[in-house]
């Protein structure tokens, strides 16, 4: 009931008599569909798409003669995929049904003079009616029938002598376009065919050499590569052994970046922004501190909110680093067990679970290392001595006045 857009009904003709053809019978655009098709406007426009859009195809735009050429959904497909009009032949077919009076347009169409031009030109054909086919008359017969309307008709025998009239003819040109047609594809299929050779033999070089007999030993020995590669691509040494990122680059530059961003959180009292929310905090936190004294929540509120900003870098940093390392060794594992296809899926699967559980743990020391920070101690070493530096300079200071 449906199109069939994959399979083909397929008939080999052999003869002396026909030409060296391939033909791809479309059907026509339906527009009505019957009981259980669906939508068969789309089924029939998508297959006929399928096929004109090949560009080594010759389009044979069939378009009955008493049709409004401007109106035909044919050309209009055509123009689709060959809006330069260089690969479309267009067939005008039942010229004994055209009107009195439109004889001329026909001729003028086919003699490719109307707006409508086509690189290809056009060729004018008379057919078989039904009640001929109903009659069984033969090919040859109607070849000849076809011929003699031609040459009989006042108003279509210039085109035969144009060449552009009659079923042999169209026939002979097609075989030339076909002929021009391959020629025209034969440099760009020689190409494909070589980067496919090329693209194989690179895939037979990446597959290595057989498995030996002993196969724990050659196992053993491809994981211990494997596990060198890795340690190269982290320490950045040695990168014969990986030709891939450098993994130590990597991390560094985002070392560099989280930098960066910790700088443009560090405190600066000399900002004014700062200046203000140590003021805020001063008047909103102040208790019986004496004169010149920090009030204690002031700085404990004001320290637990710069070690909170720095926490979400401290993670984007731990989850870029982790997503780096994760790439590289797949990329690794890829590289190494390409032949291997079960087995780089299992080195993968288990260095994917492995990288998770380590990334889980650090992020658990760092968010432990920052909570720590929430309990203010002023009793650590290097804390009491930039203390006791900061007031002998500010003695030397008051004595110096």
């Amino acid at each position: 009931k449906n199109i069939c857009q994959d399979r083909l009904i397929q008939l080999e003709v052999e003869s002396p008599d026909v030409p060296d053809l391939t033909l791809i019978d479309l059907p026509g655009i339906a527009r009505v569909a019957s009981e259980g098709q669906g939508d068969i406007e789309y089924q029939t426009k998508a297959l006929i798409r399928k096929h004109i859009k090949k560009p080594e195809a010759i389009i044979l735009c069939v378009i009955p003669c008493n049709v409004d050429i401007a109106t035909t959904e044919a050309l209009k497909l055509a123009k689709e995929v060959d809006p330069e009009k260089g690969r479309t032949l267009g067939v005008m077919t039942k010229p004994d049904l055209v009107d009195r009076g439109a004889e001329h347009e026909i001729v003028k169409i086919a003699l490719n003079r109307s707006e409508h031009k086509l690189k290809l030109g056009y060729f004018v054909v008379r057919c078989r009616g039904q009640e001929e086919v109903l009659n069984a008359m033969s090919l040859k017969e109607a070849t000849q029938k076809e011929a003699d309307f031609f040459e009989e008709s006042k108003y279509y025998q210039s085109l035969l002598d144009e060449g552009v009239a009659g079923t042999k003819t169209l026939s002979r040109q097609l075989v030339k376009q076909l002929v021009y047609q391959i020629r025209r594809s034969l440099p760009v299929l020689k190409e494909k065919v070589s980067f496919l050779i090329k693209e194989a033999k690179e895939k037979l070089v990446r597959l290595g050499e057989p498995l030996p007999k002993e196969k724990f030993g050659f196992l053993l020995k491809l994981l211990q590569s494997f596990g060198d590669a890795v340690k190269t691509a982290g320490t950045g040494e040695n990168p014969s052994l990986f030709e891939g990122e450098n993994l130590y680059a990597m991390i560094h530059k985002s070392f560099t970046e989280f930098d960066a961003e910790l700088e443009k959180i560090r405190p600066n009292q000399n900002l004014p922004r700062e200046q203000r929310e140590i003021q805020k905090k001063l008047q909103d936190y102040r208790g019986r501190e004496l004169p010149t004294f920090l009030s204690f929540p002031v700085f404990r509120s004001f320290a637990i909110a710069k070690v909170d900003e720095m926490k979400r870098p401290a993670i984007d940093l731990l989850e870029t680093v982790a997503n780096h390392v994760r790439k590289v060794v797949i990329d690794i594992a890829q590289k190494h067990f390409e032949a291997y296809r079960n087995l780089n899926v299992q080195v993968q699967e288990r260095m994917d679970d492995y990288l998770k559980k380590r990334f889980a743990e650090a992020k658990k020391d760092i968010e432990r290392s920052f909570n720590s920070e929430q309990y203010i101690f002023t009793q650590d070493k290097n804390y009491r001595g930039l203390i006791m530096s900061t007031k002998r300079e500010e003695s030397r200071e008051v004595c110096d006045r």
